[in-house]
């Protein structure tokens, strides 16, 4: 799978700034409509220097490392991560209709989370979920599955804090581009099954983290498996 537009990871610190604030404007929080067929879920980290990605569409759990451009920096995950996502998203046979992504849409202090750079990169509906907020407050949703609160920032609700298992703590929900939050509540709570994550974001972050504790056979390697 090809990213829409050109992507940009090897930039100072001021035009990675620019660059997320001409990629919020391109935002669109539209309803999705059907519920999503095959949607993509995406995690990825950064360690001593080299960033590692996984990304999982139907059967098919894609794995690749790259080196990092720059060390991970607050609200700029993204530039440290994003070689690896691509490597990764570009091993997904067939194109997904959503990315689940393992972090922020606009609940990002530019409007730029991870969802949100991906979804207008791709041109796909994105959606971030995250175990903490980046920015803003919210209430305690109660304890029963399917409760949230949004999640408020600057005077606006930019995400929501739900509960997908009972007495667990909520996760954060925020749209990135293409959905709007009913649409993130309700497409994390269709996917989320015994656990408190999205099931197929468990599975990413899963191997994201054994395959970014592996030893490194090379600066960069990428590799295929069939769930």
């Amino acid at each position: 799978m090809k990213p829409q537009l050109a992507a940009q990871w090897n930039l100072t610190g001021r035009a990675s700034l620019q660059l997320q604030q001409q990629l919020a404007t391109l935002v669109r929080l539209i309803p999705l409509g059907d519920c999503p067929r095959l949607p993509c879920a995406v995690a990825a980290a950064e360690r001593d220097g080299v960033a590692t990605a996984a990304a999982l569409a139907g059967d098919q759990l894609v794995v690749a490392r790259r080196p990092a451009p720059r060390p991970y920096l607050p609200g700029m995950f993204v530039f440290a991560v994003g070689p690896a996502i691509e490597a990764a998203l570009d091993l997904i046979k067939l194109r997904p209709d959503l990315l689940l992504c393992l972090g922020h849409g606009i609940a990002h202090p530019r409007r730029c989370g991870l969802a949100t750079h991906l979804g207008v990169l791709y041109g796909l509906p994105a959606i971030g979920v995250a175990d903490r907020p980046l920015i803003g407050r919210y209430d305690k949703p109660p304890t029963r599955r399917g409760t949230w609160r949004p999640l408020r920032w600057q005077d606006e609700t930019v995400g929501a804090a739900l509960r997908t298992r009972p007495d667990t703590r909520p996760l954060i929900v925020s749209p990135g581009n293409l959905v709007t939050l009913q649409d993130c509540i309700k497409v994390v709570l269709s996917l989320t099954e015994k656990y408190r994550w999205p099931q197929p974001l468990r599975r990413v972050r899963q191997a994201c983290r054994l395959a970014s504790q592996a030893p490194e056979h090379s600066a960069s390697y990428q590799q295929e498996t069939e769930a």
